[in-house]
């Protein structure tokens, strides 16, 4: 395995276990040695609410978010039947940040590049599960 698939690999299970500790329900496809690892080509990780109220189609990057309009276009469909797109980019050092995709651009949901807290602990407390809504 390669070290960039490697940090890959891990930035998407560190993602898991951050929401995971929220309270989301996830999924994210066994690694494979060749081959397309991502759903539909598009997501790393599907997360879903305990309620089943959100689904979360969420793409990991390291460092940039690299690609990202292109990437909002071709999920599109995915947000016609409800799917909330989600772009995920761990940047070394500093945090993560969490950018929404939808019709009309994108907004940075978590942003923790800027402040001294935990790395991750702003991802738990956005996603974490308070009774019948996030």
């Amino acid at each position: 395995m390669s070290l960039t698939m490697s940090k890959g690999t891990r930035r998407e299970r560190e993602l898991v276990e951050l929401l995971q500790k929220a309270g989301m329900a996830t999924y994210r496809p066994a690694t494979v040695r060749f081959g397309e690892n991502d759903m539909f080509g598009l997501f790393d990780v599907l997360a879903l609410s305990p309620n089943h109220s959100n689904v979360f189609a969420i793409q990991v990057k390291s460092n940039r978010a690299t690609g990202i309009r292109a990437w909002s276009r071709h999920t599109q469909l995915f947000r016609n039947i409800g799917w909330i797109t989600l772009y995920a980019v761990p940047v070394d050092n500093q945090g993560w940040r969490i950018i929404e995709c939808t019709s009309e651009g994108k907004t940075d949901i978590v942003d923790e590049r800027e402040h001294t807290g935990t790395f991750g602990s702003d991802v738990t407390s956005y996603f974490k599960y308070e009774g019948d809504s996030l």
